[in-house]
C-alpha cells in the first residue's frame, strides 16, 4: 500500500514538471470582408525548462507541441519559425529556498536554461 502511494507521489511530481508556458499569443484576425478571410492566422510563443532528467524534459517538449496543436487547431496547423535556447534567471521566493541560495552562494537569482518556440497557425 506505502509503495504504490510513494509511486502514485512519484507521478505526480514528475507530471507536475512536464509542463510548458505560454509567453504571448496571436488571435487569429479575419478579414473586413468573407472573402478575404483570414488576414493573420495566428501564432504565439511558448517555453519550456530544458535543465533536469532527460524524461523530463521530453515530456516538457510534448506539452509544449501539444498546446501549440491546441491553439492552432492540430497537430497539423502550425509551424515553428523560430527555436532558440535562452539562460534566464529566476529568484527564490520562499524563506527556506532564500536562506539556503543567499548563504551558500552569496546570490539570490539562479540562472537555468528554457528552450524558446516561435509558432505560427497555418490557414
Amino acid at each position: 500500500m506505502r509503495r504504490a502511494a510513494a509511486l502514485a507521489a512519484a507521478g505526480a511530481l514528475l507530471a507536475a514538471g512536464c509542463s510548458s508556458t505560454f509567453v504571448e499569443s496571436r488571435k487569429k484576425v479575419k478579414g473586413p470582408v468573407s472573402e478575404v478571410g483570414l488576414i493573420d492566422a495566428g501564432g504565439g510563443h511558448i517555453k519550456y525548462s530544458t535543465s533536469g532528467w532527460e524524461s523530463v524534459v521530453r515530456g516538457r517538449r510534448r506539452d509544449a507541441f501539444s498546446r501549440m496543436a491546441g491553439y492552432c487547431g492540430g497537430a497539423d496547423r502550425y509551424k515553428i519559425v523560430d527555436e532558440v535556447t535562452r539562460y534566464e534567471d529566476e529568484a527564490a521566493f520562499q524563506a527556506e529556498d532564500l536562506e539556503e541560495s543567499v548563504g551558500s552562494k552569496g546570490r539570490h537569482y539562479g540562472t537555468h536554461p528554457y528552450q524558446h518556440l516561435f509558432f505560427e497557425c497555418l490557414k
